[in-house]
């Protein structure tokens, strides 16, 4: 026997199914994961602004939520491992790397290719000073006479060497560095709390006409805005590299050797959480790419704006309006619409 429809029934809960689909789909938006990016602490660099520029796209295309937070070097490698952070867009592996082989090996972490072709990292001094007193190799440095030159604030039998930023792997690798080649005897370091207070040392004595003598690295602004010359050293092997790193961890080791940093890609480091999590993000991440002239041209331009936080949404919406090629050939063209609708919500 056939049964009869109620067809008013049928209306009523169509029509109810159909008032509370908005409500569903506000719900479903709700229950995407916010998607994490880590820097670390005291970086007015590279980092934070490519974090912000991928998390403003991410949430403007797909509607994940976003958060980019400073941390020391051991908190983002043991959250970007255990999934707690999703992403670390420059992992700067060459300088951990027994965390890094460790952490693919157990596939904690991928690597998802480069943000940028590479990172250049060196010992510097003002190109004045090379052309003065013809410094020219960390051979050279090893004199109590040339060590006079590089004034310590608080040491006056030694000379200052500003070492990376306290809490960076590369603070304990340029220490290692200065014991391998002999030169702890005539320089003791100073390990700024701060990507702005070595700046600032490094760029005080430039701007005074004074030696100074110091580690950096590429892409920044300082980089771009004074003449710098490189210190030669030994050239990079993984021989040497290893040695380092040993010295590195260890205050009293002496590596047998010691030589330049390589300059790798800046890859993008995500923990293996994160294709489930959010597909349409690991999709998008593994297609963005910046470059080193991109990214310092970029951070010069925040720095003449007198922009005191790296993670400015002025600075994302400078980035994309400024390089849009670049950034429509991370996306579809449907994509990139709901970018441009988003920088058009912006008050700048």
């Amino acid at each position: 026997m056939k049964r009869s429809i109620d067809v008013t029934k049928w209306y009523l809960a169509a029509a109810f199914v159909l008032a509370a689909l908005p409500l569903l789909l506000a719900a479903c938006a709700e229950e995407k994961g916010t998607i994490t990016f880590g820097h670390s602490e005291g970086s007015f660099g590279t980092v934070p602004m490519e974090s912000e520029v991928a998390g403003f796209i991410i949430e403007s295309v797909w509607g994940y939520p976003y958060e980019v937070s400073a941390m020391t070097t051991p908190a983002y490698q043991a959250t970007l491992a255990s999934g707690d952070l999703d992403a670390l867009m420059e992992g700067w592996e060459q300088n951990n790397p027994e965390w890094y082989t460790s952490n693919i090996e157990k596939g904690t972490i991928e690597n998802l290719g480069p943000m940028l072709e590479g990172g250049p990292q060196m010992w510097v001094i003002p190109q004045y000073v090379h052309d003065e007193f013809g410094i020219e190799s960390v051979e050279d440095l090893a004199d109590p006479e040339v060590a006079k030159l590089f004034v310590h604030p608080e040491e006056s039998d030694v000379g200052a060497f500003y070492d990376c930023i306290i809490g960076w792997n590369c603070e304990k690798i340029n220490k290692a560095k200065l014991r391998a080649y002999g030169l702890d005897k005539y320089y003791a370091p100073i390990a700024p709390g701060s990507g702005g207070a070595l700046k600032a040392a490094l760029a005080s004595a430039q701007l005074k006409k004074e030696p100074v003598f110091g580690y950096y690295w590429s892409p920044t602004s300082l980089m771009g805005q004074f003449d710098w010359y490189i210190l030669k050293e030994p050239t990079w092997t993984q021989e040497c590299w290893d040695e380092v790193i040993k010295g590195s961890e260890s205050d009293t080791y002496v590596p047998a050797q010691a030589c330049a940093y390589a300059n790798l890609p800046l890859n993008k480091l995500v923990s293996s959480g994160l294709k489930d999590k959010a597909p349409e993000a690991y999709e998008f991440l593994k297609k963005m790419q910046m470059n080193l002239d991109r990214a310092e041209t970029t951070m010069s331009w925040a720095e003449q704006q007198d922009i005191k936080e790296i993670t400015d949404m002025r600075v994302v919406a400078h980035y994309i309006r400024t390089y849009t090629d670049n950034v429509k050939s991370w996306l579809s063209d449907d994509e990139w619409k709901k970018v441009d609708e988003a920088l058009k919500e912006l008050d700048y």
